[in-house]
Parts: structure tokens; C-alpha cells; sequence
């Protein structure tokens, strides 16, 4: 499975719809509040905390990596700890778009030619 690129609960409504299991089925099975978990795939809460995503994410039987906002708060967690990192990000940041494209293909190739990339395991 690859990762998801999309909001938590559109993910979520996705996973849903492949694996065709009932909302309160699966509430019951993650134990999670069934009114929680349905406003969560209406998109009415923000996404969980990753205690919450991992018990979703083993619901279904994948990595929580799978959902984009895990990774984000992942990376924002090492970043807090690199602050030279986040300088040279906010940088980048700042130059043309152009330059941007440039520079993130080159950290791409390497990180793909060096360290191949993984994908979170799952069955749905």
C-alpha cells in the first residue's frame, strides 16, 4: 500500500470504502468511540492523535505511516531537534520555485539512489 497524500478523513472514507467493513464494527474493533470515529471520516474533528491513528492504522491492518498527517507530525518532532535543518529548509522556502524544483529533485535522487524508499505494509 502506498502512502496517502490526502486530508486524515479522506483517507479514512478510502480505507472505508476497500475494505467494505461497518463503522461501528470497526469502532468496536479499534476501540474507538463509534460518534468519534464517524466524525472523524466527515472530516467534523481534525485528525487524531497518533495514539488514535496507530489503532486505526492496526484496524486496517497497515502502518500508520499510511496517513500523511502521522508523517507530518513525525518530521515536525525531528525537526525540533535539528535546528540548523529547519533554517536550511525555511531557505529553500524562500527561493524561486524554479531553484526549489531543482534542489528537491537532487535530495530525491540521492535519498532514492542511497536509501531506497519503503512503504508502509498492508492488506487493504
Amino acid at each position: 500500500m502506498k502512502y496517502s497524500h490526502e486530508l486524515f478523513h479522506e483517507a479514512l472514507t478510502e480505507l472505508f470504502k476497500q475494505c467494505g467493513v461497518s463503522l461501528r464494527k470497526f469502532a468496536r474493533r479499534c476501540k474507538v468511540d463509534y460518534t468519534y470515529l464517524s466524525k472523524l471520516k466527515r472530516g467534523r474533528m481534525p485528525a487524531p492523535s497518533d495514539e488514535v491513528i496507530r489503532r486505526i492504522a492496526a484496524g486496517f491492518g497497515i502502518s500508520p505511516d499510511y496517513f500523511m498527517e502521522y508523517r507530518v507530525r513525525k518530521v515536525s518532532r525531528y525537526l525540533m531537534l535539528k535546528p540548523n535543518l529547519i533554517m536550511t529548509l525555511y531557505r529553500l522556502a524562500n527561493l524561486p520555485i524554479e531553484v526549489q524544483k531543482k534542489i528537491e529533485s537532487k535530495i530525491i535522487r540521492v535519498l532514492e539512489k542511497d536509501f531506497p524508499p519503503t512503504r508502509p505494509a498492508g492488506k487493504v
